[in-house]
């Protein structure tokens, strides 16, 4: 790529702080690219081809996430290398249980991983899926050279791409007792996934060759890599994944990183989105702020949509949030837009960029046009896109379909956007999830679903040739395949009011039954009280639990009988809860003989279109049904059934329900864990009013029946009111700290060393799930640190900021010097890592999570469990220790949650002291 400065040489950017000239750049989209780059003496970087392989030992999927990626080592085994002793270590995958060292070589940057003498066959026999689920670790070397040598010399910057790789650490030459630093791979193998760039771990020799050791986590999930009698035709399952590195110059500047863009389609010349748009950067060695935005394309006005000062943190991948208001119509096939940043430590602005972004143009759809549209919006602040096809003819009450894809599926692609028929009357939506993988379609990625169909209608309001073609029906029909259909279920069960009818199609009923966790290697030492409140962590993800709220749903679950991905049963069993529950329920299921997990009919075959069809034709204006089930894990993420929901639970992190019963102008109600609920009476007129109620076998007052009416247990009696004088506070688990971004991390400025923790996270939560992240100091005062949004506080005493917030709310767990305690115990040994989630401030519903360690051992462990991927048990509370390395789950010293006013829950903590 060509860089353009305004003036010549190296010597104008020298100048540059003295002038307060900007320099200027020209940067396309076509290639990523720094501003400010210096050209240094080159190196040269190769790795070595031949690894050091350690494996298999047995886990469960994400258990990674607990023990250390040098499992079965630990720190006092590095000195192997040095040494020249390698040595055995126990796995009960292997024949005689002990298992030794091996090579494996690399062939163009991809690494096949397999061990052909163990007998698979066997561990399928007894043990199935669950049985071929395995860790590796990998080892080799990084050889970097200076091309010219000399005395002194600036050392680049490490770009590494791991895919299908759990964790990675780069070392320098290694002594026993080393910690480690470790970075998330890309495990998913996502596409669309930002460059990893940082230091090497020490500076390197400018007159000889540095060595650098590799270690890499390899972790084989049959959700990513299948089954291998069908991937790879063997018994034996082969890991496969890339590891490419590569040096690039430092820089002071920003580089762009167009594959993160989000960008609307025009159709027929206008913008389909309210405006949104985000660009891509990767920030140099220094800090910077945006300044200003400018389109020089006149059909535009550009600006910045994040109401506080947006920085970019030394080496911090982000997508930025613009908008673009477009003027006039416009035909042109790029945009060009101006960005100014400055330095984040003041001064005018001295970074110019000018972007050309490639725009496509699509014709306004027709009858006869097969055209698929890209809008985009704002997911909790993060801009994200969606895939919109137009009906045949328009009709305002027609329902939206919405389709949501598969695991690994991009929402963009051919084949995905072809599988479902364009519909007669109604508008199909495909959604991202946030990424292909993103929280397998819960939290913040089933949020997506809903509002991508709210962003379709503000679009659609914009131009009156749109607005013609409007959709007013508030309910969507809701249809998904594999993972999809899996959370199809999922946001069916949550959300049964805006459901109008669902078609899951190849789902899983839940990832602990998609692949067994039983060979977890961490239950082995688990206390059953602990493993009872990691299992509550995941408990909201379970969609059996849920299926009592679909009284009233229609849906079709489809199947195909020869499924070698998803077993046809998940389908079977699914539809044979919700029978149970309700024998006359409206669920039917179509399993379609010989059929493999993916067919191209499986959502456009006969079956299913009739389904939809007869859902647009009949919208139902059902009766209430006589009797109906509630439940309720977390109650943020959960509507209500036919107008009756649970705010609160009694007792935090257990199942809340209520049951239902209906006899003539009677309802009767009782309840399971509920402190407070609500009831929209008007929903249950029909056939007609209601004139008493019954809950818990005490009758309420009549003239508290109708309308809509809240009801709060205080001295184990129910008080109805109108309103709550207090909203319930939201409950874990720690990844509902994502739902409502952008995530705000703060660091303490005499803790320079949290910089590269935070940025990890930050890089990781834009990686997995496209959450966006501001990283800030604790006295940055100029961002407005009080704003009322979800935020990380790293450290402890010396994050002041932190302090501040304990100081006014202050939390069972106390910070010292030393580390921390909780409840009179003192946790302040070596290797300790904490987390917690806590309320932000006074009338502010969002939550802080707050991290802490008293080393870096302990930051190493702690980091690993922050909220990244679904199956990762992190509860409102959790304490790491050395243990955890080798013990998983079975070396934690306490987890938990908190009660209603976040204090001390005991029947839902639990720790060793």
């Amino acid at each position: 790529m060509k860089l353009l400065l305004t003036a010549s040489g190296l010597a104008a950017v020298a100048r540059v702080a003295a002038t307060n000239v900007p320099l200027h750049f020209q940067v396309s989209n076509n290639e990523p690219g720094y501003g400010l780059s210096t050209r240094e003496p080159g190196w040269q970087l190769q790795l070595d081809p031949v690894f050091d392989i350690l494996g298999p030992f047995p886990q469960h999927a994400r258990e990674q996430h607990y023990l250390n990626p040098l499992y079965p080592l630990d720190s006092s085994d590095l000195d192997e290398w040095t040494t020249g002793t390698r040595k055995q270590y126990y796995s009960s995958l292997v024949e005689n249980g002990m298992v030794g060292w091996s090579n494996a070589t690399l062939q163009d940057g991809n690494l096949a991983v397999a061990y052909p003498t163990i007998d698979w066959k066997a561990l399928r026999r007894t043990e199935g899926w669950a049985g071929l689920q395995h860790h590796t670790l990998a080892h080799s070397k990084l050889v970097l050279t200076p091309i010219e040598q000399g005395e002194s010399c600036t050392p680049p910057m490490l770009q590494a791409e791991l895919r299908q790789v759990s964790f990675f650490a780069i070392s320098p030459e290694i002594t026993a007792n080393h910690t480690l630093k470790w970075h998330a791979g890309n495990i998913y193998d996502l596409a669309r996934a930002p460059m990893g760039v940082m230091p090497f771990p020490t500076a390197p020799k400018c007159n000889e060759t540095t060595v650098y050791h590799i270690f890499a986590s390899l972790d084989y999930e049959i959700r990513l890599f299948g089954d291998p009698l069908d991937v790879e035709k063997s018994e034996a399952p082969i890991h496969r994944s890339s590891l490419k590195f590569s040096t690039i110059d430092p820089s002071d500047g920003i580089r762009r990183e167009p594959k993160l863009d989000l960008i609307p389609d025009l159709v027929d010349g206008w913008l389909f989105s309210e405006g949104f748009i985000g660009l891509g950067f990767m920030c140099g060695n220094q800090s910077w702020e945006l300044a200003s935005i400018e389109s020089t394309t006149k059909a535009f006005h550009a600006g910045s949509w994040l109401p506080v000062q947006v920085r970019l943190a030394p080496g911090q991948a982000r997508v930025l949030v613009f908008t673009l208001h477009q003027i006039e119509r416009y035909t042109g096939d790029s945009v060009s837009l101006l960005i100014r940043f400055r330095d984040s430590r003041g001064g005018a602005p001295s970074l110019e960029l000018d972007i050309t972004i490639p725009m496509v143009q699509k014709p306004a759809w027709t009858v006869d046009s097969e055209y698929v549209y890209k809008g985009t919006y704002l997911l909790a602040g993060t801009p994200t896109y969606y895939m919109a096809k137009p009906p045949i003819k328009c009709d305002p009450q027609a329902p939206v379909v919405v389709a949501l894809h598969g695991a690994g599926v991009e929402a963009d692609h051919p084949v995905w956007t072809s599988s479902v028929r364009r519909q007669s009357s109604s508008w199909v939506v495909f959604p991202t999830g946030g990424t292909p993988w993103g929280l397998d379609w819960h939290g913040i990625s089933a949020k997506s679903a809903t509002s991508s169909l709210q962003a379709l209608r503000a679009t659609l309001h914009l131009r009156e040739a749109w607005n013609a073609c409007p959709t007013m029906e508030q309910r969507m029909i809701l249809i998904g395949h594999s993972n999809g259909g899996q959370g199809v279920w999922y946001i069916a069960s949550r959300f049964p009011s805006g459901v109008l009818a669902a078609v899951p199609a190849a789902a899983y009923i839940k990832s602990q039954q998609y692949v067994s966790t039983g060979l977890s290697h961490g239950a082995h030492f688990a206390d059953v009280t602990l493993r009872a409140i990691l299992d509550a962590t995941l408990q909201p993800d379970d969609n059996d639990l849920f299926l009592t709220n679909l009284v009233s749903t229609p849906i079709l679950a489809v199947h195909g009988g020869n499924d070698r991905n998803v077993p046809t049963w998940h389908s079977r069993e699914l539809v044979s809860v919700v029978k149970h529950w309700y024998p006359n329920a409206n669920v039917s299921f179509h399993e379609v003989p010989n059929k493999p997990h993916w067919w191209n009919e499986v959502l456009a075959s006969q079956e299913v279109q009739n389904f939809i069809d007869g859902a647009v034709a009949n919208l139902p204006s059902v009766e209430p049904p006589s009797q109906l089930t509630v439940t309720t894990a977390l109650p943020s993420e959960s509507g209500h059934v036919w107008g009756i929901s649970i705010a609160q639970m009694s007792v935090p992190g257990r199942l809340g329900r209520i049951f239902v019963s209906r006899k003539d102008d009677k309802l009767f109600i009782s309840t399971a864990n509920v402190q407070i609920f609500n009831i929209r009476f008007d929903l249950w007129e029909k056939p007609f009013r209601l004139e008493f109620l019954e809950v818990d076998g005490v009758e309420i007052a009549s003239h508290w029946v109708g309308g809509e009416k809240w009801f709060i247990k205080k001295d184990n009696a129910w008080e109805p009111t109108l309103f709550p004088t207090e909203l319930p506070r939201l409950t874990g688990p720690m990844s509902q700290i994502l739902s409502n971004g952008p995530l705000f991390i703060i660091i303490p400025r005499k803790q320079p060393k949290l910089l590269d923790m935070a940025l990890r996270i930050s890089f990781n939560l834009l990686t997995y799930l496209r959450v966006d992240s501001q990283v800030m100091f604790d006295d940055d005062e100029s961002h407005n640190l009080n704003r009322c949004v979800p935020m990380m506080i790293f450290g402890g005493r010396e994050n002041k900021f932190g302090e501040s917030i304990l100081a006014k709310r202050p939390s069972e767990f106390k910070f010292t010097d030393r580390g921390w305690t909780l409840r009179g115990h003192e946790y302040s040994e070596p290797g300790l890592g904490v987390a917690f989630l806590h309320p932000h401030r006074p009338r502010c519903s969002q939550l802080t999570l707050f991290t802490s360690a008293t080393d870096d051992a302990g930051w190493e462990r702690i980091l690993r469990l922050l909220p990244l991927r679904t199956g990762i048990a992190t509860p409102e509370w959790i304490i790491t220790g050395p243990n955890t390395d080798r013990m998983g789950v079975g070396g934690l010293l306490g987890a938990g949650f908190w009660g209603n006013d976040w204090e001390w829950n005991e029947v839902m903590s639990w720790t060793q002291r």
